[in-house]
């Protein structure tokens, strides 16, 4: 989590309280200068031959992967989850960058159409510098998605991260500078959302990906629609619970307790929750009113920076309580 301070912005630890770094956010001409350098990183990136580019992703998933603890560590301490979550995700990006690289031959190489003419085809072209808008829950994950395509293409990329983990941010930039990327290519920058909406209005900005709110994607879509932006958004929201006619009543009842209690847990994380269930079954309101067992839950106190500690911070028996009263619309 974050506070802001004049024109900087303080990193929490969300389990203990404590501050972690300061961070300086950088000024609207800062950041213009960084899209101006990004632009033109893009000139000769372009260029560059889908061969290298692989290569470049190679050298991604290796860079990752040596320094898989520390920056590990800086997602568990700025945003909470787990030491091996933070882990995983990380090699979850590496693996990303492989297949990447191992397939953007065959992905973007034309496609021939069968049209009157004697020959039609479709062809790939990058836009140019993509700004991205991403989100706290998965730090490096979150803009490693949207990043490693991207180049993969032949676009650079400009990251407003949130301003819950800018040391996440800031060093998804330095591994890709040690992966040899060239300069400007990825850049990373700490800044305010009034900046942010000078960037998708300026000529170096060619299209914008957010991962958000609901909000935040209706401000983004307005911005990048009144410039004539291309934009791609990724919204949280939340999705039906259907029980069918012949459905075991009693066994759904018993999920949606499950999926409830887990999601109002993680929701915020994971941007799902589960809406009131839209059932075709006229006995699940009746089973909706009633008691019903949950499982246990393992839960975790504290931020688990290593894996002693997980082990320590892990309640085998959590106690549940054995009758949970789900009411409907829950």
């Amino acid at each position: 989590m974050q506070v802001h301070q004049s024109e900087a912005v303080i990193t929490i630890n969300p389990a203990t309280g404590e501050k972690l770094a300061s961070y300086k956010m950088v000024t609207e001409e800062e950041a213009m200068r960084m899209a101006k350098r990004a632009r033109a990183a893009f000139d000769r990136w372009r260029l560059t031959s889908v061969g290298e580019r692989s290569d470049y992703l190679r050298k991604l998933a290796g860079a990752l992967r040596a320094k898989k603890s520390e920056y590990a560590k800086m997602m568990t301490l700025e945003m909470g989850k787990p030491i091996v979550q933070s882990e995983s995700e990380i090699e979850k990006c590496a693996w990303t960058a492989e297949h990447f690289a191992d397939n953007i031959g065959k992905w973007l190489s034309d496609e021939q159409v069968k049209t009157d003419a004697v020959s039609s085809y479709v062809e790939f072209d990058p836009l140019g510098v993509i700004l991205s808008v991403m989100p706290w829950n998965y730090p490096f994950w979150q803009v490693l998605r949207f990043a490693i395509p991207a180049l993969a293409a032949g676009n650079t990329a400009m990251l407003r991260h949130s301003n819950s983990c800018p040391g996440s941010a800031l060093y998804v930039e330095e591994t890709f500078k040690n992966a040899g990327f060239p300069e400007g290519v990825f850049t990373a920058a700490i800044t305010n959302h009034d900046t942010v909406a000078k960037l998708i209005a300026s000529k170096e900005i060619a299209g914008v990906s957010l991962t958000g709110s609901t909000d935040a994607g209706r401000r983004i879509g307005e911005l990048a629609g009144h410039n004539f932006k291309k934009v791609v958004l990724e919204l949280g929201g939340s999705d039906p619970f259907i029980v069918l006619e012949d459905a075991d009543v009693k066994e759904a009842a018993k999920v949606i307790a499950d999926v409830d209690r887990d999601l109002h847990a993680d929701a915020e994380k994971h941007a799902v929750k589960p809406d009131e269930p839209a059932s075709v079954n006229p006995r699940l309101p009746d089973f909706l009113s009633r008691p019903v067992e949950s499982g246990p839950r393992p839960s975790y106190f504290g931020t688990i920076i290593d894996r002693e500690e997980e082990s320590e911070g892990e309640i085998e028996d959590f106690d549940v309580p054995k009758d949970v009263v789900v009411p409907p619309g829950s």
